[in-house]
């Protein structure tokens, strides 16, 4: 068997190396190269994938001053990428936010994995966002790897300039990174089509696909569960799914919802409350149990469930945030206050005016008419509503 010992501090002059991480496929270690020592005297002078053999040989030729460090360390957005998404293991992040800065990384590395980090430039990225906005976007899941015939969402893409951006200021923290300024990343105005599907429901609409699912899926279904919460509280996708049996107070009629924004209180409707007390509810001690059966492992087939059923019902597709953006809606619709309505979603008023209020034609026919209909208001005269006898 192979032994893996983490190899010993390279030691030449006033320059050492150490082993930060591995080893990899090749059975190569990362090596960070520092100069000097103690608090505030170190210099990092890079790092990047050797054996021993070589590193010894990078570090003697940097105590010479043969090679500088820029062109020694060698390292590579892709390996810059693997030690950023390697140190979120070790950080309070949700599942769901660790597998999209994940994939977002995959990215990155399969398109400009090869390209040195000190060679990043702002035309560099440019150059990156144009060739994937070119490009069509790819599957996840199963289809992982497939092409979907639909264009990459452009925010998609700027959100993985985001993401290389965050690495970078990690590798300047850690030392990876000699050069300290900041990735100057493009400023680019993108005037494309959006590709998420805004579309909100109506109340017609979400009753037929809650009948299809109930009759594709039986009652108390997952699949039934997890719609109702997202009808009934306009829950984001990944808080109906963590919700568990101790967060949930049938007696005060109110969830206790642990969202992105922070932990929130969300009243429940008298009909999730008839809902949620006939279905089974685990025993005392384990109440931390998911109340959608299967908990998070099911947010992506939710995805499928709900588009498939929108094309049963013959409704307009929606996904998961038309149905918050319903819910929302029929809180401004019922003259709720804007303070409360976001309370309730968790976002300032501002914001859920914003993002989620929707305001269709029929709505600003009704206000206008409300408004130029109001008695002793000033209206028009044409000849050709006066009487045939003031005419003449």
């Amino acid at each position: 068997m192979k032994s893996t010992a983490r190899p010993a501090v390279v030691v030449v002059g006033a320059f050492h190396a150490r082993t930060v991480r591995g080893p990899n496929a090749d059975g190569h270690w990362y090596w960070r190269i520092d100069e000097g020592a103690g608090e505030g005297l170190r210099v990092s002078h890079g790092a990047g994938w050797w054996s021993r053999a070589e590193v010894e040989v990078v570090v003697a030729n940097m105590a010479l001053g043969k090679v500088s460090s820029a062109e020694s360390a060698g390292m590579t957005v892709k390996d810059l990428m693997e030690l950023y998404v390697g140190s979120l293991e070790a950080r309070p992040l949700k599942p769901n936010t660790r597998t999209t800065i994940t994939n977002f990384a995959r990215h990155i590395v399969r398109v400009m994995g090869r390209q040195l980090v000190a060679h990043t430039t702002r035309a560099k990225l440019e150059e990156y966002v144009n060739l994937r906005l070119a490009e069509p976007a790819r599957a996840t899941g199963r289809a992982a790897g497939r092409t979907t015939g639909r264009k990459c969402a452009p925010q998609s893409i700027l959100r993985e300039v985001k993401v290389l951006k965050t690495a970078w200021r990690w590798g300047q923290e850690e030392g990876l990174i000699e050069d300290q300024r900041p990735m100057r990343a493009p400023r680019l105005r993108l005037s494309t089509d959006p590709v998420r599907n805004r579309h909100t429901p109506s109340r017609e609409d979400i009753e037929r696909v809650s009948q299809d699912i109930t009759h594709q899926f039986g009652a108390g279904s997952w699949q039934e569960i997890a719609f109702w919460l997202l009808a009934e509280t306009g829950m984001r996708l990944g808080e109906a799914f963590e919700l568990t049996w101790d967060r949930v107070n049938l007696s005060g009629r109110f969830l206790e919802v642990n969202g992105k924004m922070g932990r929130r209180t969300v009243p429940i409707t008298w009909s999730l409350f008839q809902y949620l007390s006939d279905l089974p509810r685990p025993e005392e001690g384990t109440r931390d149990e998911p109340v959608v059966p299967g908990g998070v492992t099911r947010t992506s087939r939710m995805l499928m469930t709900l588009k498939r059923s929108c094309i049963r019902a013959k409704v307009k597709l929606f996904n998961p945030g038309g149905l918050r953006r319903a819910a929302v809606d029929a809180l401004y619709r019922s003259g709720a206050d804007p303070s409360v309505a976001g309370a309730i979603i968790g976002h300032s008023p501002t914001v859920a005016m914003r993002h989620y209020r929707s305001i269709d034609v029929t709505a600003r026919l009704a206000a206008m008419e409300t408004a130029l209909s109001a008695p002793g208001r000033w209206r028009p005269v044409t000849t050709r509503s006066q009487p045939a006898a003031a005419r003449s």
